[in-house]
């Protein structure tokens, strides 16, 4: 588990970096701004239509983004320890 948490925060951004960077040059993308049509294509996509009203509530709100890091937190070291527990048999 900790060398995929490695891997997740080292490894990944890295390679990302590099294979991105030809696509964007200067901070915008090699072939020029999306248009409105790309942006509206993309708002149709399943994974939009699932991943938004996720997302956005942790990314407009600190609050929220650090509710949810604690609420996974308590998650990552509560669970492993549901099953050894003696009330839950």
């Amino acid at each position: 588990m900790l060398m995929s948490m490695v891997v997740a925060f080292t490894i990944t951004p890295w390679l990302t970096y590099h294979v991105l960077k030809r696509h964007y040059r200067n901070g915008t993308p090699a072939h020029g701004p999306a248009t409105g049509d790309e942006l509206e294509v993309l708002k149709k996509t399943f994974l939009y239509r699932l991943f938004f009203p996720l997302m956005a509530p942790l990314l407009h709100s600190r609050a929220a983004a650090w509710r949810f890091l604690g609420v996974m937190a308590a998650l990552m070291i509560g669970l492993p320890a549901w099953p050894r527990c003696a009330w839950c048999r």
